[in-house]
């Protein structure tokens, strides 16, 4: 899903012209992308929170996928800005 929203977050920064060459506006669209990508665990979190009456004591078991989730979409937004990085100082 976290991919998804990378795809989806990229053409719509594109559409909006977020990707002149100026150096300013690169790094906005990189920070918006991420930023707009990564929304999992505070929503699951909510939810989850909300479910606490069905779910009782075991919402603590619950909460462990979802911040596990969130940990692989660190790493894979790690990922992303380490190739980005390579990238831009390939250019320099």
């Amino acid at each position: 899903m976290h991919i998804i929203f990378l795809a989806f977050n990229m053409t719509v920064v594109r559409f909006l012209r977020f990707n002149e060459e100026d150096e300013g506006n690169n790094a906005i669209r990189k920070a918006v992308v991420l930023c707009t990508s990564e929304k999992t665990l505070p929503v699951s979190v909510a939810v989850l929170n909300q479910l606490g009456g069905l779910l009782g004591a075991s919402i603590g078991f619950a909460v462990l996928p979802c911040v596990f989730s969130h940990i692989i979409q660190t790493i894979i937004d790690s990922a992303l800005v380490s190739y980005w990085n390579r990238k831009v100082y390939k250019m320099a």
